[in-house]
């Protein structure tokens, strides 16, 4: 099979290429995501599509004749077996369908093409029998899987009666992710909700690194002590133990400087009190996402928070993280404000981010919004 490869600056653009070479029956082979910088075209991603033009013509030799049940069996078998995975592929008359619509929307909002198919494979299983899926009841049910797949963590852990000492919460990530000032933001619901509430924050070597928490702290008017060590870690939870719930800030970290990351699981891996929060920004590339996701797991995680989704177009780049690490979502920040612009993890929000024209159904369809 003879293929080519069509690149645009998205899904839409691309197609529109290849129904222009090879016209309306055209079989698409691969979706993917490509630097633009490997073709000499400076920074940035392009959508790249290979596909063959579509040759299956109709044969009516083929239909059995009365008698002849055996007929589909020996044309069956006639297939090289190479071809198989051909046999899977939608032609490109398809991608006018709400199939393709819903695949554009998902590829488009940082979904990846296996886990899309996936989808909406799941959501054509999930109607069984019943017949023809709507374009509004289509769209509601792959919504409410991806609501299904989105495991929550719910806010921070708070002090319960019984316990020996605060509950402390750890919040670690690479640099320019928003930790600090998710901090504030936590830790002013939290104080709207009459907690006690203590800060520590391990930036110490970064010129000016703790002012901006030390500042936040003072509009609070919540504790702060720096630690630079284990030993002053343990000895500023001592000073806290009559706390709510202690939040600790770490310093951002580079996925590349071994050193700093080995620091940071002496600091809150194995045997370290505390939940582990790894916060990410959500406007950053997903390959990027995934790498940092996999190197900070390393240390120990409990709960993500993803920051900045008011700056980042691609939302299925969080689902797709959160799956492949397979921990839970605590927080995502919509905004600078302080104390608002942040949201505890909802599934069916989340969802929605991802397929907002699932939420404009028609009435007679019957789905409840």
């Amino acid at each position: 099979m003879k293929t080519r490869r069509f690149r645009g600056k998205d899904l839409r653009e691309t197609l529109d290429k290849v129904k222009a070479a090879l016209g309306e029956d055209a079989i698409i082979v691969s979706t993917q995501k490509v630097n633009q910088g490997d073709f000499g075209l400076g920074e940035g991603s392009l959508v790249e599509v290979e596909a063959t033009k579509s040759e299956v013509e109709s044969d009516n030799s083929i239909l059995p004749e009365d008698g002849e049940p055996d007929a589909w069996e020996q044309r069956a078998n006639e297939i090289p077996s190479s071809t198989n995975e051909d046999i899977l592929l939608a032609p490109m008359g398809k991608l006018d369908s709400v199939y393709s619509d819903l695949f554009y929307e998902l590829f488009e909002s940082g979904v990846e093409e296996e886990t899309a198919r996936e989808l909406l494979s799941r959501a054509e299983k999930e109607n069984g029998s019943s017949g023809y899926l709507s374009p509004a009841t289509y769209r509601k049910q792959v919504m409410n899987i991806l609501s299904l797949l989105f495991d929550v963590k719910g806010p921070i852990r708070i002090r319960q009666v019984g316990d020996e000492g605060p509950a402390i919460s750890n919040f670690f990530g690479p640099t320019g992710a928003g930790k600090s000032s998710t901090i504030a933001k936590i830790a002013a619901q939290c104080t709207r909700r009459k907690l006690r509430v203590g800060l520590i924050t391990l930036d110490t070597n970064r010129a000016g690194g703790s002012e901006y928490l030390k500042f936040l702290a003072s509009s609070l008017r919540l504790p702060l002590i720096t630690a630079g060590s284990k030993k002053q870690i343990d000895q500023a939870l001592a000073r806290f133990r009559r706390a709510d719930v202690v939040l600790v800030d770490s310093p951002g970290r580079s996925i590349g400087d071994e050193a700093s990351m080995a620091e940071l699981e002496r600091l809150f891996g194995n045997g370290r009190p505390g939940d582990n929060h790894l916060v990410l920004a959500a406007n950053t590339h997903s390959e990027d996402l995934k790498r940092m996701g996999e190197r900070f797991s390393q240390v120990g995680l409990d709960g993500l928070i993803f920051t900045k989704l008011d700056e980042a177009s691609r939302i299925g780049v969080v689902f797709e993280v959160h799956m492949d690490l397979g921990v839970p979502l605590s927080y995502l920040t919509v905004g600078q404000k302080i104390p608002g612009d942040l949201e505890v993890a909802v599934p069916e929000k989340l969802a929605r981010r991802i397929l907002p024209g699932a939420l404009e159904l028609a009435p007679n369809e019957g789905v409840a919004v």
